[in-house]
């Protein structure tokens, strides 16, 4: 079966393959399906640790004949676990991957939101500066392709990141946003343009009745700029003037 090459390298590979050494030891295989199932979030390969590691409590709590019965359930399920850390090994390294990109595409976002918001320029040491965020873009749409591939071949459910702008955006822009729809996004469109804009997330978020897990849903895709109707009035005013 033909294979994606992973974008991070054989190198990147090996290293975060290194939890397949505990299925070696037999006796604490089950460590390893716990550390991947936490690694990625996925609650599957957390349940085979748990079945995993059945064998081997049974073997320490009880003793004689039933402590054999538990010590050859241990060595048969510690076969099997090396043969199963195998054959999901990629698509483990395929989540990792893409959860790093999305971390770091998630990050790049953050800081445009706070330089758009609070109108200041983050380039201080220990931050990206824009030609690394230029950087960090340009290799999330390569990341992106990688990711859209794993997701067909493996049935990971990506979520793409986009952003709004909530005082200029369009109707049908706003009604993308988790749980407002296009009967909200018209709602939001009528507001702002009596109310000159929405100065906040949450003015947004009250002015249409959303709850609060909604509330944190939209936070990330959300901007606030100046309404351009009212930049452009208050421009004409300064001319006048």
């Amino acid at each position: 079966m033909s294979q994606v090459k992973m974008k991070k390298g054989r190198l990147w590979e090996i290293l975060n393959s290194w939890w397949i050494l505990l299925t070696f030891t037999l006796f604490f295989n089950w460590l390893a399906f716990f550390y991947i199932g936490y690694k990625v979030r996925n609650r599957k390969w957390g349940v085979w640790g748990l079945i995993y590691s059945i064998p081997f409590m049974f073997s320490m709590i009880f003793e004689g004949k039933m402590l054999d019965i538990g010590v050859s359930l241990t060595l048969l399920g510690g076969i099997s676990s090396i043969f199963h850390a195998f054959k999901i090994r990629k698509e483990f390294l395929y989540r990792l991957e893409a959860m790093k990109t999305i971390e770091k595409v998630e990050e790049v976002q953050l800081l445009h939101k706070i330089e758009s918001e609070y109108g200041v320029r983050l380039q201080k040491e220990g931050v990206k500066k824009s030609s690394d965020i230029k950087n960090a873009m340009n290799d999330n749409k390569k990341d992106m392709l990688l990711e859209s591939t794993v997701s067909r071949t493996h049935g990971i459910q990506e979520e793409h990141s986009f952003v709004v702008d909530i005082n200029n955006d369009s109707e049908e822009m706003i009604a993308k946003l988790p749980g407002v729809g296009i009967v909200l996004a018209k709602k939001a469109v009528d507001l702002r343009q009596k109310n000159g804009g929405f100065a906040s997330v949450e003015e947004f978020s009250q002015a249409l009745g959303l709850k609060p897990h909604i509330v944190e849903k939209i936070r990330p895709h959300v901007i606030i700029k100046p309404i351009q109707s009212f930049q452009k009035e208050m421009s004409g005013r300064l001319v006048d003037f």
